[in-house]
């Protein structure tokens, strides 16, 4: 029960983390347009969403602590290769919907990365969700108590408080680095501490995650038996 609010918790500090720090990215390490910003940020969340019946394909395959596993090593991974694309990774200009100004073959590349990112983005918020009805059976079988708004709310405030732990390194990060805030141009230390702080900060998060993760040994067949267990338990009651 431990291992798997703290794999949520670090997961969620590293998703705090990308998702204050990527605006950073776009606009002052790619001098993405703000407009074009918001644009490529829309269309990543409604990737995010498109690939839920994927994941819910792959945890009824392979089960929930598996699919959970792919999904965090698949954003890791995702995430440490927008370490290596560079403003020239595509070369040329681009338009795209709804912004007046032309976008660079570099931010173009971003795109496509973030496209791909939130796929295991979705996946590592989708699949845990479906894995705490598991454990409130499990902690009854081994308290005696359904403690089921204990447990959610223990959840929600691990989401909060990596969400805010996540927010507050990046800022850490980025003051340490030289960022000026409101400063139409940053130095190339500050531009560097961004491209870190994006990358490495979350990736180190979800790698431990992922293997803090396999101390959860709450399996499927587990489970079963943990439901025919408090079956019995109540018709002798």
């Amino acid at each position: 029960l431990n291992s798997f609010f703290f794999v949520h918790l670090l997961k969620m500090t590293g998703i705090g983390a990308a998702a204050t720090a990527v605006i950073y990215f776009l606009v002052f390490v790619f001098n993405a347009p703000a407009q074009a910003a918001g644009v490529i940020l829309s269309i990543v969340a409604s990737t995010a969403v498109l690939s839920i019946p994927v994941w819910m394909l792959v945890m009824s395959r392979f089960g929930k602590k598996r699919a959970y596993s792919y999904a965090l090593g698949f954003l890791a991974f995702s995430m440490f290769i927008l370490l290596f694309i560079g403003p020239n990774t595509i070369a040329g200009t681009f338009s795209i919907p709804y912004v007046e100004e032309m976008i660079s073959g570099g931010v173009v590349a971003v795109a496509l990365a973030l496209i791909i990112v939130s796929f295991g983005d979705s996946g590592s918020i989708l699949i845990p969700n479906g894995m705490i009805p598991d454990t409130v059976e499990a902690d009854e079988l081994r308290t005696g108590i359904r403690r089921e708004g204990t447990i959610l709310g223990a959840w929600i405030l691990s989401r909060k408080l990596g969400m805010a732990l996540g927010a507050f390194g990046i800022t850490l990060i980025l003051s340490q680095t030289g960022f000026v805030s409101g400063a139409p141009e940053q130095t190339e230390d500050a531009i560097a501490g961004i491209r870190y702080a994006y990358v490495l900060f979350p990736c180190a998060c979800y790698l431990l995650s992922l293997i803090i993760l396999q101390r959860y040994d709450l399996t499927e067949e587990k489970y079963n038996n943990i439901i025919a267990d408090l079956e019995k338990r109540e018709t002798t009651a």
